[in-house]
């Protein structure tokens, strides 16, 4: 799937407001709603799997085993880092085809995912770094968890942007979102009420027959996460580029004009 070339910019560059960024998060999922759709599936692929042979391993032991309480502490124990891992590699993906769907550069599902898999180890690093300070920030408090959340909420778009790795990513980030935590605070709201609103409303409205089904419940359970997942990266992509044009006010659609890929955006 590849995106329509269409003009050099396709979306206006300016800074936004609250209502102004869930507009046009919305307006770019729905112009790429094929390709970031078939990205996010691709991404749940992974986890689909590993997620349903772990199940079965559990329910085994806990079958023929005196420590079936340890069963789904084993299970978590083996499927969260998979997650977290898989679900970095989804959103980089869904990170990189925003930015080049933003900026009016085509792009496809396949470049997409082989962009993210390129930055397999940097993600890896920035993400342990940023997973460790929240999981460390929500253990004290709840409150730095929550901060640095959002101080640290477009690391990914400084990784895949402008190539930084590591803390730098995480600096970027803190950079760019000084003085705008209450806009983000509000985005990210927004965001963790639509997905709920989705998700819950897809399960209740599932029949249990169908959701006990093994392996088919569970793929059909994970189409709200999927029909979601793109939103979350678009909504910060688009954060990320009002908060350049408020910080630097430099002249994005020239470097749009310059045709030059994601990746090689200073």
């Amino acid at each position: 799937m590849t995106q329509p070339p269409g003009s050099p910019l396709r979306y206006e560059l300016k800074a936004r407001t609250v209502s102004e960024l869930l507009d046009g998060t919305f307006k770019l999922y729905r112009d790429h709603f094929a390709p970031l759709l078939a990205i996010a599936a691709i991404g749940a692929v992974p986890t689909l799997l590993f997620t349903g042979f772990v199940d079965s391993f559990v329910t085994a032991a806990k079958a023929g085993s005196a420590e079936a309480a340890m069963g789904p502490f084993l299970g978590l124990v083996l499927t969260l880092p998979v997650i977290l891992i898989v679900a970095t590699v989804q959103y980089c993906a869904l990170t990189s085809a925003s930015i080049d769907a933003y900026l009016g550069r085509p792009f496809t599902v396949g470049g997409a995912l082989r962009h993210a898999l390129s930055l397999f180890f940097s993600l890896l690093w920035a993400g342990f770094l940023f997973y460790l300070g929240v999981t460390v920030g929500f253990v004290l408090l709840i409150v730095p968890g929550l901060y640095l959340t959002l101080i640290w909420a477009v690391w990914l778009q400084a990784l895949v942007a402008e190539d930084k790795r590591g803390t730098a990513a995480l600096g970027r980030s803190r950079a760019l979102t000084k003085g705008a935590t209450g806009q983000l605070g509000w985005l990210v709201l927004v965001f963790v009420l639509l997905q709920t609103a989705v998700v819950y409303g897809f399960h209740a409205a599932m029949p249990s027959a169908l959701e006990n089904i093994p392996f088919l419940g569970a793929a059909i359970g994970e189409i709200p996460s999927v029909l979601i997942a793109p939103v979350y990266p678009a909504l910060l992509t688009l954060f990320y580029f009002d908060a350049r044009i408020r910080h630097e006010g430099f002249d994005l659609e020239l470097k749009a004009s310059e045709g030059l890929p994601a990746s090689a955006l200073p």
